[in-house]
């Protein structure tokens, strides 16, 4: 089976080396990488970066430059359109593959498996060094992940969503596959499309390393409009319009997703804020009579955000890296 990395770049130099470098170490070695650059300052510095450290990967490299910024969405349906793997492996420019053995571990599980649609994996947020970690994903103890499971497995599951460096994807033929124009939702719709028709893989192991500093939704405002409470429900109402179970899992799930407000207080517009706490109540009207949704709600608008961020920043660096390493 043949592996299409799908890596969406946008000013990738800083980081795309440490990323890189766990890429072409994995063991199973029948890959292609489809490379879409929506920066157009770094053109010629990026090509010449790949000649440099990766002469002898060329061959499976596939390096596609924007003429115009297309922005994350459509960039990664970009470089899924100009793939032919497989099996579709998403990859962030700035992430690290942990383990050299997982490519040939994912396939394994392809290719003994025909209803294994896709597969998804817990993974950790570090600051750094990547043996700083702060923050990780919760695991599961099932290993597979059917669309009938319990309540439990599912909402694990979704908590793996929220970051597109590996998860992959079996291609069907037969399906129309779908990037939504909207930033947090936008990786995810092909995933949820093969959920309805096939079993997830849920690895037992932190495979990717997110790197927090370089992370969007730090410094990029705009991206907290359309709300992202609204996107997520959104597409859970499209996709699993005919399936009752998923769609109220996700609705519930989204609607208490109450420390979001904090990540869009600190690094989002106010507006943004108000409309997020809208949708909150719009699809969850029981947060009208939660006590925990009524204490951020008066956090995220009482205390400035200065005293937030740092407070937050002290938790992860302080306490609860200390937990996960």
């Amino acid at each position: 089976m043949k592996i299409s990395v799908l890596t969406p770049t946008y000013k990738s130099l800083s980081y795309l080396k440490e990323a890189f470098d766990s890429l072409f170490a994995q063991d199973y070695k029948n890959f292609e990488v489809i490379i879409c650059n929506d920066s157009q300052d770094d053109a010629t510095e990026l090509q010449d970066f790949l000649v440099k450290n990766y002469s002898d990967f060329l061959s499976q490299i596939k390096l596609i430059q924007n003429e115009v910024n297309l922005g994350y969405s459509l960039n990664i349906r970009k470089c899924f359109e100009n793939s032919d793997g497989d099996v579709v492996f998403l990859f962030a420019q700035d992430d690290v593959i942990t383990k050299t053995t997982h490519f040939s571990e994912i396939i394994n599980i392809y290719e003994n498996d025909n209803s294994i649609g896709f597969i998804s994996r817990p993974y950790f947020w570090f600051d750094g060094s990547i043996n700083h970690k702060l923050r990780r994903t919760p695991k599961s103890d099932l290993r597979v992940i059917k669309n009938n499971s319990s309540k439990k497995d599912i909402l694990t599951l979704i908590s793996s969503l929220g970051q597109l460096s590996g998860l992959s994807f079996r291609r069907y033929p037969n399906l129309d596959y779908f990037f939504t124009p909207f930033i947090f939702t936008a990786h995810v719709y092909p995933f949820l499309q093969n959920f309805l028709i096939s079993d997830c893989y849920f690895l037992d192991y932190d495979s990717i390393a997110v790197r927090a500093s370089s992370s969007q939704t730090t410094f990029v405002s705009s991206i907290y409009n359309p709300s992202p409470t609204l996107t997520w429900i959104e597409m859970a109402n499209d996709i699993f319009e005919n399936n009752n179970y998923l769609r109220e899992i996700f609705i519930e799930d989204f609607g208490k997703n109450y420390v979001g407000l904090l990540q869009i207080k600190n690094y989002g517009y106010f507006k943004d804020l108000l409309s997020d706490i809208y949708y909150l109540v719009k699809f969850r009207p029981k947060n009208l009579i939660s006590l925990i949704f009524w204490v951020f709600v008066f956090t995220v608008i009482l205390i400035p955000k200065g005293i937030l961020i740092a407070a937050i920043s002290f938790y992860k660096n302080h306490i609860n890296s200390k937990f996960i390493n």
